[in-house]
């Protein structure tokens, strides 16, 4: 697997960076500065979609109102499990930094970085800002391999729900394991 190593030094390499970071939960406590470096990191985390795997797919059901016949198969929800690894969002040339955990959960998810006058903002969808005075733009987002548990997820028609948690790593069917191909039927309808 080939890690990702991106850097943001203008606006439009910020929107790149924003559009690989978007979403994804760091914890408030985890932001580290060092003074020596001026380097702020924010290691957050990221599920693979490469190695994502459905573990259940949702029982037969009707549409919405109850009318017509049962959802085809591949229409139905899934329950997805992928694994989490370690990412960091490095920022170099800082001056001094400051965030506003407004909803005070200590844990967040990036919605964007822009810039102004020496000031990088990044937002989260949580009410949480982090204010970065720097020197220069200098952003560099980095992969690792460090998985960190699971994450499991749900979609259904295009949609995706997920509660941002690290969980252990699941029980592995050993078909699954061997990277044998399952049929949707094969699936279990629950997972355990």
């Amino acid at each position: 697997m080939a890690l990702l190593s991106l850097r943001a030094t203008d606006s439009a390499g910020l929107l790149e960076v924003t559009g690989e970071i978007h979403d994804w939960y760091f914890d408030t406590d985890d932001i580290a500065f060092d003074p020596l470096a001026a380097e702020l990191a924010i290691p957050f985390r990221r599920w693979s979609y490469e190695e994502a795997r459905v573990v259940a797919v949702d029982p037969p059901r009707r549409t919405w109102l109850g009318l017509g016949p049962p959802l085809p198969v591949d229409r139905r929800g899934r329950t997805w499990t992928a694994p989490w690894y370690r990412w960091y969002l490095r920022i170099r040339g800082v001056r001094r930094y400051s965030v506003d955990d407004e909803a005070e959960i200590g844990l967040a998810d990036f919605d964007q970085i822009t810039c102004s006058e020496g000031t990088l903002r990044i937002e989260c969808n949580i009410p949480v800002t982090i204010l970065v005075h720097v020197s220069t733009v200098d952003v560099q987002l980095e992969e690792t391999a460090n998985r960190l548990g699971y994450a499991r997820y749900h979609s259904t028609e295009g949609a995706m729900s997920y509660d941002g948690h690290v969980l252990a790593d699941p029980p592995v069917r050993a078909d699954l394991a061997a990277g044998r191909t399952v049929s949707l039927e094969e699936i279990p309808e629950k997972y355990g």
